[in-house]
């Protein structure tokens, strides 16, 4: 066993040793390959990344949205049913007072024990609206005479109709996926207050800031990860090639960055 690793080390010294004698072989033709690269990427990201924060629905989708959503708010509060906007419609209402440009749904949180009762009311409003309703899933309440979706049994633009199980102290999402991330104190959601969305004042969490971590998860590692990751692999790349063309020891002080660099993105993806 000894032998083996012995072995594996000197023929990983010898690779790695050529591929310093490489990289100061031609260390101009390397380098400039490397501003390319990065301006290349660099222009990548900000032509196409930008492009998640403009609005994706149209303004005609937009309006039906708004629609559907005032429809499903009257049909809560008449039947007096527990509402409260969830996820990224609240962090939406947090910060914009509205949907998320990028976003494309309405996320509302509900009682799971009023299920029957919210399924009966919701209905009551067909052929003009629709109810999509799933044992293991969230629901959808949609406008009838709209987008259809390619293998689904619902329409878009819709309202995302979430449940939450509840004891003496916690509510927690009924879906087994979201429940550890979602789980919160009742304190700090009841008794629920209205905030402004799309126009609107809808029922919200009484204290949406405690919550806003958890909401917030999913958006803040796709808004700033990306960007370091990618200044990362730049910095790295660009300190493994130059402290790769001296000694052997600036070659190891390279790897070490680069698995830092690995452990870092084990972490974050």
């Amino acid at each position: 066993m000894l032998a083996f690793s012995s072995s594996f080390i000197r023929r990983e010294a010898e690779l790695c040793s050529r591929f310093c004698w490489c990289l100061s072989k031609h260390r101009l033709l390397l380098i400039l390959v490397v501003i390319l690269f990065i301006m290349w990427q660099v222009y990548a990201y900000f032509r196409y990344s930008l492009a998640e924060f403009t609005q994706r629905v149209s303004n005609k989708d937009l309006k039906i949205l708004n629609e559907t959503l005032l429809i499903f708010i009257q049909a809560a509060e008449s039947a007096n049913l527990t509402y409260f906007l969830y996820g990224g419609s609240l962090l939406g209402s947090y910060r914009h007072h509205g949907i998320i440009p990028w976003d494309d749904d309405v996320d509302v949180m509900m009682n799971s024990s009023q299920k029957s009762l919210i399924e009966q009311t919701l209905r009551e409003y067909k052929p003009r609206f629709g109810v999509y309703t799933h044992p293991k899933t969230q629901w959808k309440f949609y406008y009838a005479n709209t987008n259809t979706l390619l293998d689904k049994p619902f329409r878009w633009p819709y309202v995302d109709i979430f449940f939450f199980q509840e004891d003496k102290e916690y509510i927690w999402d009924e879906l087994p996926s979201f429940k550890s991330s979602y789980t919160l104190k009742k304190s700090k959601v009841f008794p629920l207050r209205r905030r402004p969305f799309n126009g609107l004042l809808l029922q919200t969490p009484c204290n949406p800031e405690s919550t806003h971590i958890y909401l917030s998860i999913y958006l803040s590692i796709y808004l700033s990860m990306s960007t370091h990751i990618y200044l990362s692999i730049y910095l790295c790349l660009l300190i493994s090639i130059y402290l790769s063309m001296s000694t052997h020891i600036c070659l190891l002080i390279s790897i070490y960055l680069c698995l830092l660099l690995s452990i870092y993105l084990s972490i974050y993806l």
